[in-house]
């Protein structure tokens, strides 16, 4: 009988090492996810450490992007944005991440977008633009004619003023439009001087000949 029970114990040991063996041939992630790629096929032989698979997280989907140096500050995380992906669907997220520290070579700030992907529709791998929550500025579209620069070497745009008179403003160029830069320092409304302006000076009296499009709307 003792020795029938041994036998029986031995068997059930053995049952639960091969189970346990079974266990240890099953690769199992410790997350849910999609098998985006597989480096083995059945019967290879792997060893500790070997990659034998790529699993994805599609649900939240990261967008990762990059922002200049010029724009750092106005980011925050938890902000809204919104990407636009190559084939036009917009997705809606947050803002989830923001670098503190510039890349070397290109002086942006890698940022990162987080969006719910329930449905898995959105792939891994898309090109995407995304549109970040900046602070409002007001800006003018001017010709690149219209730009000139004062003694001091400043580049800005001459406008004429109440009187007739000449007057210069400094500015700044902060993109590029269709029909030319768009410019910062300039007030809500302003009378550009389009032709000549580098034949009159700031406090000139002028007799000024009115385009039809004389006055840049401010956007």
């Amino acid at each position: 009988m003792s020795e029938t029970l041994a036998q029986l114990q031995a068997a059930q040991s053995a049952l639960s090492l091969a189970r346990l063996e079974m266990d240890r041939a099953k690769l199992t992630a410790s997350f849910a996810g999609t098998l985006t790629d597989r480096m083995v096929e059945v019967g290879d032989w792997v060893k500790t450490g070997d990659i034998v698979a790529r699993v994805a997280t599609l649900d939240p989907m990261k967008i990762v992007g990059a922002v200049t140096e010029k724009n750092i500050g106005d980011l925050k995380t938890e902000a809204p944005a919104v990407a636009t992906l190559i084939d036009g669907r917009k997705i809606e997220g947050q803002i989830t991440f923001v670098s503190s520290v510039a890349d070397p070579q290109t002086r942006t700030f890698a940022l990162e977008m987080t969006a719910a992907n329930p449905d898995g529709a959105i792939q891994e791998g898309l090109t995407a633009v995304l549109r970040l929550p900046l602070k409002e500025t007001l800006a003018h579209e001017i010709p690149p004619a219209c730009l000139t620069m004062d003694p001091d070497g400043s580049i800005g745009v001459k406008t004429v003023e109440e009187g007739d008179v000449v007057r210069f403003y400094p500015v700044a160029i902060i993109g590029e439009g269709v029909g030319g830069f768009w410019v910062t320092g300039l007030p809500a409304m302003a009378r550009v001087i389009t032709v000549g302006q580098d034949f009159v000076s700031a406090g000139q009296v002028v007799t000024p000949q009115e385009a039809p499009s004389a006055e840049a709307p401010p956007q």
